[in-house]
């Protein structure tokens, strides 16, 4: 019974993964035709985000809240797993980092680039069901995650030519850091550093 119930897992995760690369490829070629057509409309919804947490920002920093800008992070959010909600957080940190009380609620709303995720989703999860017996919701649900994190690949791409293309960075406030560090990843949660901006570049 227990060789059982392990082939059943093992054959899980190998569908799983398939469907999830199946899906990846079609948002990756859906963003690429949508970005030949909308890219201005994209960076440009990227760079109001950023303008809306700058001005809150120079707020703060007139009113002695926070100090020179050090950290530009980009979280992507978990919560849009099971939702049509997909928004990256842009938080504006000081040299303290985490450490920083005064948190920016500054979201850009990517969701142009996701459309129908439900259905994908039920799709998804119809194929698995298709080739795997006895499948229950949540073993299927605690999987999407990984789906969720190959989306959040796509989106660094994305940003990464935003940046190249428009000097997106080239908004941020003089009242930084020598050195500010941009960095990506999940809220909360495991983050890398892109490239680091030095003052005289803004």
């Amino acid at each position: 019974m227990e060789m059982v119930l392990r082939n059943n897992v093992e054959k899980l995760n190998a569908e799983f993964l398939q469907v999830c690369r199946d899906a990846l490829l079609q948002d990756q070629a859906y963003i690429t035709d949508y970005c030949r057509d909308n890219f201005q409309f994209v960076a440009n919804g990227l760079r109001n985000a950023l303008l809306e947490g700058i001005c809150v920002l120079h707020d703060l920093q007139e009113r002695k809240r926070k100090g020179r800008l050090a950290y530009l992070q980009f979280s992507f959010l978990m919560s849009g797993i099971f939702s049509n909600e997909h928004l990256l957080k842009i938080d504006f940190y000081d040299d303290r980092f985490y450490e920083d009380p005064y948190e920016i609620d500054c979201y850009w709303d990517y969701s142009c680039l996701f459309p129908e995720q439900s259905q994908r989703q039920e799709k998804m999860i119809s194929e698995v069901r298709r080739k795997v017996v006895k499948v229950m919701d949540y073993e299927l649900h605690e999987r999407f995650p990984t789906y969720r994190l190959g989306q959040m690949q796509l989106l660094l791409d994305l940003l990464k030519r935003i940046q190249a293309e428009e000097k997106i960075v080239s908004l941020l406030s003089t009242e930084a850091e020598p050195e500010i560090k941009v960095i990506y990843g999940v809220y909360m949660g495991a983050a890398q550093m892109l490239f680091t901006v030095k003052k005289e570049q803004i």
